[in-house]
């Protein structure tokens, strides 16, 4: 038979028999497979992937190849024992995390209570500080009434000092003082302001005279001043005036001492300051006149200056 022919019987066959040529085929080479040196462990799929089987050492049984299902079965197992490991790994990381979370969670919660009792603390201070405020406010308002008041008082008290000053000085209006006067043991203070009113020209009358005394010097070596009350002012202006012009010394009255004697006005002690420091002043700036005159001291720049009654040393100019 030529090759034409041989073609056109295979060209001519019916599908049938090309389907059973083609198993016949495909059964040759399997067996074919089977008897090459492919290890006795590996099963060769259909697909031409190797499986990895068990020999009977592997699974203790007398066959030296499993079956394919016994092998789903094992690969089975062993998912299922990874699976299983895996979880319980998870279930480990999840139970660790778990008590981290919660841990945490105890932590949160603490600080929550921590700031919840700084928030009420700071909350009872501000109450407090804001109460504290509200005193200081009050005692602020209180205070300054009381500074008010106390300005008050003080502008009544100093009217009442001035008044009562000026009522003590009415009352020593009839007095002078006789300063620099020699003391004797045996002197007649009367017959002493006698004998200075015989020099100085003034008529004198006992009756005129209410007393005549030594006042206490706080100095033991200070010459102690004599006090001399007289019946009226006008009597005690004629020793004031007549001392100006006629200067006189404790000898001429038979003390044996030249030292001049001076005739003051009877002051209070208030009178006494405000005059001293007015002199003071009146030395520091250059002012020329100070005197005192119906219960009160006065000071001038000069003649041509305005005259200052000086009630207090506030009085006294600033400069």
């Amino acid at each position: 038979m030529t090759k034409r022919s041989k073609s056109k019987r295979q060209a001519s066959s019916s599908p049938e028999e090309a389907t059973l040529q083609n198993t016949s085929t495909r059964s040759a080479k399997l067996k074919q497979q089977r008897t090459m040196n492919v290890p006795n462990n590996i099963v060769q799929m259909d697909d031409g992937s190797n499986v990895g089987s068990l020999t009977s050492s592997d699974t203790g049984t007398g066959s030296s190849i499993l079956s394919l299902a016994d092998l789903r079965k094992l690969i089975q197992q062993d998912i299922t024992n990874a699976t299983h490991q895996t979880m319980q790994r998870i279930d480990g990381v999840a139970s660790r995390i778990d008590g981290a979370i919660s841990k945490l969670q105890s932590d949160v919660e603490e600080m929550k209570d921590s700031q919840q009792f700084i928030s009420n603390e700071f909350e009872s201070v501000k109450h407090t500080l804001s109460e504290h405020d509200n005193e200081i406010r009050s005692t602020s308002e209180q205070i300054k009434c009381l500074k008010e008041d106390n300005s008050t008082l003080r502008n009544h008290l100093e009217e009442l000092n001035y008044e009562v000053n000026v009522l003590k000085q009415k009352s020593l209006e009839s007095n002078f003082l006789i300063s620099n006067l020699i003391k004797t043991n045996d002197e007649n203070l009367c017959m002493l302001v006698e004998s200075i009113a015989r020099l100085l020209d003034i008529p004198f009358n006992a009756a005129n005279i209410l007393g005549v005394s030594r006042l206490s010097s706080k100095n033991q070596k200070d010459i102690q001043p004599v006090l001399v009350r007289c019946t009226t002012v006008y009597v005690k202006e004629q020793f004031m005036n007549a001392i100006k012009g006629r200067p006189i010394t404790c000898e001429e009255i038979g003390l044996g001492v030249k030292q001049q004697i001076f005739i003051n006005h009877h002051l209070t002690s208030i009178n006494q300051r405000i005059l001293g420091a007015t002199r003071k002043f009146k030395k520091d700036y250059n002012y020329r006149f100070v005197w005192f005159a119906n219960g009160s001291v006065f000071l001038r720049k000069d003649e041509n200056s305005k005259i200052i009654r000086v009630n207090d040393v506030h009085d006294l100019p600033n400069t």
